[in-house]
């Protein structure tokens, strides 16, 4: 891989390992409603770019949850994910820390940049560390190349980037969109698993399980 100074990160599923605690909340508020159940097969597939436009309208929809059902589901969900402490991947305010000596380290994520922060300062993620922290803007959700434009407005280049993600439909989906294609690398205890990742096109050798791997590329 070309030398990359700038490394971009999504946030949930790779910072934090959100998605697998997300997706029992989910199901939780669903029992408590005493609606048909999402497996993890259907959440992954309806995964979107948010919760109320997104997925749980698709869940919804597959379901056949009314409307009331649908808005009391995703209260009860909205109203426990505030509660939840999702574990960071080991080490790695650590590994950011020896990064950022070495590179420029950007978060571009879909989150709702005010409960990124509370997220990340609940967590005790160290967001200093990163220079930029981009969420949608202008209604611009990955997997539109173009949420990466206010890097390139900054000065940087797309031949010396690299974005991090979990998300074969978002976060693959914009590197690969994008021209010149950014490069890609996959964590996959996010979003979609390694044999998802390979079938999408992406190196074996580009395939982590935590973001801390990538130390060895410092």
């Amino acid at each position: 891989m070309k030398e990359k100074k700038l490394w971009i990160f999504d946030y949930d599923g790779v910072l934090v390992f959100s998605v697998y605690v997300t997706f029992m909340c989910i199901i939780e508020a669903a029992k408590k409603v005493e609606v048909s159940l999402p497996s993890f097969t259907l959440l992954r597939a309806c995964w979107g770019k948010n919760f109320h436009e997104d997925l749980f309208p698709k869940l919804a929809k597959e379901l056949n949850w009314t409307y009331v059902q649908k808005e009391y589901v995703m209260e009860l969900f909205l109203e426990n994910n505030q509660k939840l402490e999702y574990p960071l991947p080991d080490s790695v305010n650590d590994f950011l820390k020896k990064a950022k000596e070495k590179k420029e380290l950007a978060i571009l994520s879909n989150r709702d940049l005010n409960s990124l922060i509370v997220s990340a300062n609940k967590l005790g993620l160290d967001l200093s560390i990163f220079k930029r922290i981009i969420c949608p803007q202008n209604a611009l959700f990955k997997p539109d190349p173009e949420v990466f434009k206010v890097f390139w407005q900054e000065g940087y280049n797309p031949e010396e980037s690299l974005f991090v993600g979990d998300s074969i439909n978002f976060d693959l989906k914009a590197a690969q969109s994008h021209f010149p294609v950014i490069d890609f690398v996959a964590i996959s205890s996010g979003l979609h698993e390694k044999n998802e990742f390979i079938e999408a096109g992406v190196k074996k050798e580009f395939i982590l399980k935590s973001p801390v791997e990538m130390e060895k590329w410092l």
